[in-house]
Order: C-alpha cells, then sequence, then structure tokens
C-alpha cells in the first residue's frame, strides 16, 4: 500500500479559510436572536466588521459574482436612500404618512424626514451589512472549496444546535439570550421554530452529502448527523418544525436510496449501510421511547390542545397585507415594521404583549423595503435557480436527481417557514444563506471561472 506523505498529511490551513470559519463561528455563537436592542448585538457587529474587512484584503477574483453583489449594493444603497431627510412638502406625500404629517402641521412643524419611519432601526440594518456581506466575500475567497466547507458548516451547526437544544430541555440553563423561549429546545437561537428550520436544512444538507460524497466516511458521518438530529428535532416542541421535518426526511430517504445504487465494492456498502443504521436503531428506541412515554413531544400536544388558526401571526396577517397597501412602493423602512405596525394595529389587538415582527419574512421586506426590495427578492430568487440549473447540468443523472430533490427541499422549507415566521432576520440564518448562494454561483461557472 503506498504511503501518504506527511506534507499531505499536515496540510496547513489557509488564512482564508481561517477568516470563513470565524465568520461562521461569530455568527453562530452571537446572531442566533433576530433582536436590535441585545447584547450580543454590541459583540457581533464590530467583529463582523473586522472580519468584513480582513476578507476583503484578501480578495482577488469576483469573476462570476458580480450579479450577486450588484444585487447586494442596490440593497446597500437603498438603505442609504431611505435614512436620506426629505423636504416635508415631499415626505408628507409619500404613501402612508399622513397621519404623522397632519400631527406635524398640528403641532406647527414642518420638519425634514428620511423615508424610513425608524431611521435608528434602518440604521441597525445598515450596521448589520457585515452579517450576508462577510460570509459572502469569505466563501467567494474559498473558491472551490466553498461547498464543501458550507455543507460541513451547515450540518456541524444544526447538530450542535439540536444536542444544545436537548441539554437546554434537561436542565433549564444554557440558553444564550435574555429573551427567548425557555423551557424549550432553541439551541443556538432564540426562537423555538428557528431552531427546527435549521435541523431540516442540516437533514437537507446532510442528504446532498450523503448523494455527492465519494469518501466513505463522510457518507457515514452525513447519515449518523442526519439521523441524530432528526430524532432530537421531533421533541422540539414547533408545530411548523413538524412539518419541515417532515419535508427533510421525505427528500432524505430519496437521497439515501439513490446512494445505495449496486456498487461493485459490496463490502464497503454493506458497512456504511449497517454501522450507522445499528447505532441509529439504538438511539431512535431509547430517544422516541423516553419521550413517548413521557408525554414530552410537545408540538403534537400543541397541535391536539390549539386551534392553529387562533395563533397571533394568522391574525396579524391581515393587517400586514394591508400595510404593504398603505406603504407600497417606497416601503416603510427598513426595520421599521415594529413601528409602522402600531400606527395600523387595530383596536382589538391592543394587549400587554407587542408585534415586532410580521411572522411573514416576506411580507415584511415588502412592507419594508418596497418595490425595490420585491425586485431585490425575485432577482436573488432567479439567480438561485439559475445557478442550480447550470450546477446540476455538471452532475451525473442520480447525482443531479438528488441535488433537485435537495434544493426544492431546501427552498421549500425556508418558503413555509417564513410564511409563518422570521428565521431570515437571524444573522446566522442570513450568514449560511449568503455562504449558499455563493456556493450555488460557485458551482454554476465552467471550469476556467470556477478554479481557485
Amino acid at each position: 500500500m503506498k504511503r501518504r506523505s506527511p506534507q499531505k498529511l499536515r496540510q496547513p490551513i489557509s488564512i482564508d479559510l481561517w477568516i470563513f470559519y470565524a465568520v461562521i463561528v461569530s455568527v453562530a455563537a452571537f446572531g442566533g436572536s433576530s433582536r436590535y436592542d441585545l447584547m450580543q448585538v454590541a459583540i457581533l457587529q464590530p467583529i463582523l466588521w473586522l472580519l468584513l474587512a480582513l476578507a476583503v484584503i484578501r480578495l482577488r477574483d469576483l469573476a462570476g459574482f458580480k450579479r450577486l453583489l450588484a444585487i447586494v449594493a442596490i440593497y446597500i444603497v437603498w438603505m442609504v436612500i431611505q435614512l436620506i431627510p426629505l423636504p416635508f412638502d415631499i415626505w408628507s406625500h409619500l404613501p402612508g404618512r399622513g397621519p404623522i404629517a397632519r400631527l406635524d402641521l398640528a403641532l406647527g412643524i414642518e420638519p425634514a424626514r428620511p423615508i424610513s419611519l425608524a431611521p435608528a432601526r434602518t440604521l441597525n440594518a445598515l450596521a448589520y451589512l457585515p452579517a450576508f456581506l462577510a460570509p459572502i466575500i469569505a466563501a467567494i475567497n474559498l473558491g472551490q472549496q466553498v461547498t464543501r466547507h458550507i455543507c460541513f458548516a451547515i450540518v456541524g451547526l444544526a447538530l450542535a444546535s439540536s444536542l444544545l437544544g436537548l441539554l437546554q430541555n434537561m436542565t433549564g440553563e444554557f440558553y444564550f439570550y435574555a429573551i427567548t423561549s425557555t423551557g424549550r429546545m432553541v439551541g443556538l437561537f432564540a426562537n423555538t421554530n428557528h431552531n427546527a428550520v435549521f435541523a431540516s436544512l442540516g437533514i437537507l444538507i446532510a442528504a446532498l452529502s450523503l448523494t455527492l460524497s465519494t469518501d466513505r466516511w463522510m457518507r457515514q458521518a452525513s447519515l449518523g448527523s442526519a439521523i441524530l438530529i432528526f430524532l432530537l428535532a421531533i421533541v422540539n416542541g414547533s408545530r411548523a418544525g413538524l412539518i419541515t421535518l417532515a419535508i427533510a426526511g421525505i427528500i432524505f430517504l430519496f437521497c439515501y436510496v439513490a446512494a445505495l445504487e449496486p456498487s461493485s465494492k459490496k463490502k464497503e456498502t454493506f458497512k456504511f449501510v449497517s454501522v450507522p443504521i445499528l447505532v441509529a436503531s439504538a438511539t431512535f428506541l431509547l430517544i422516541t421511547g423516553a419521550y413517548f412515554m413521557s408525554g414530552r413531544i410537545i408540538a403534537l400536544d400543541e397541535i391536539s390542545s390549539e386551534e392553529p388558526l387562533a395563533d397571533v401571526r394568522f391574525i396579524i396577517n391581515p393587517v400586514s397585507w394591508q400595510m404593504l397597501k398603505v406603504y407600497f412602493p417606497f416601503g416603510s423602512g427598513i426595520g421599521s415594521f415594529e413601528a409602522a405596525f402600531r400606527i395600523s394595529e387595530p383596536d382589538e389587538l391592543l394587549s400587554p404583549n407587542y408585534i415586532n415582527m410580521a411572522h411573514n419574512d416576506i411580507l415584511q421586506l415588502a412592507i419594508e423595503g418596497g418595490l425595490v426590495n420585491i425586485l431585490l427578492w425575485a432577482a436573488t430568487f432567479s439567480l438561485a435557480i439559475f445557478a442550480t440549473v447550470k450546477a446540476g447540468q455538471k452532475l451525473s443523472a442520480k447525482k443531479a436527481k438528488a441535488f433537485w430533490a435537495v434544493f426544492m427541499g431546501s427552498l421549500a422549507v425556508l418558503l413555509l417557514s417564513s410564511a409563518f415566521d422570521y428565521p431570515l432576520r437571524t444573522p446566522l440564518f442570513q450568514a449560511l444563506l449568503a455562504v449558499a448562494m455563493v456556493a450555488l454561483v460557485r458551482g454554476s461557472l465552467p471550469p476556467a471561472a470556477s478554479a481557485d
């Protein structure tokens, strides 16, 4: 047997890889909440700005990424425009500004105001730009390695978040954020639903790694990780999470069957199948049996004991759609939903609790950013579809089917969860999706352009 040289075994980790994982670890540690007023924000923002500067210094080639960066640049410019004070005569005629303009006139003042109804929130959103810009630049610098590392990051963090959630559920401790779902399995996040959605994405990416990887150890690790994540996620307590887990589970089984097609190395195939399955079966019996006996699958209890449509996220949905009409086409300002909602909030929704999110990511993007945000979202979606088609054409028929299944499953999970919640408002989701976009674009490039 030919021995590998020590040089091949001890390849130094590149600076670009250090920067990439520094970004990922930072957003994992401090970016699991969507709130702007937490202590973690004051820690995360300067770290990300520093890492962005380091990534930009290391930037060598943007070939193939101009469309993606153009979308980001337009979004930045639009946020800046929303912060520019406008003369009162112009501002008062913008859609949705009538009530405030009438109060100003009643007070005898005509101040210049920006488009944003909450400039401080828009400024905070501008300060949070590195949450998706730093990962994009760091991922571009990785070259062809980006796909492998984003898969490793998502699956690894999903597993870590699920295990942390189990620890939280068992001890009532180890929560990262002051405002969180105490007593629930939130993991790296502040919200149970976000952790469940992230677990579903981890299973889907593990399915992709299972199908595309040629390394037996990596395939076994992907299979074992996915099963463990699934077992922990079913007791998460998220009703929406049960639906996204069902989607992820079906697609994972499809990819698993594809990975078991006849092989000349039957012994390796047996090892690949048997070892993780035996471990997973024992783990499944222990965990699910214990939880069913103790009645701790919270989401099933909530589905059977509550009326889902009575949830506040469904109640505020008509108000949010009305807000879209009121502030279209300029929007209420990035990050201003909470302030804008107070103007439109009907009397019957007044309570000691407050609404700070639309619980619909896409609708909130449209409310806050108006027509520009809608067009940017459409451009990003189109770019993702185009890149996926191009990348899929480079794969064999079997792998292409699995690749498309994972992409469509991930899209379904994100759209479904974003229709009833706000996972994309967390820096951790933003960062990982930004890297995933880079990986898709990198995979769609011709060999010469995509080379390191």
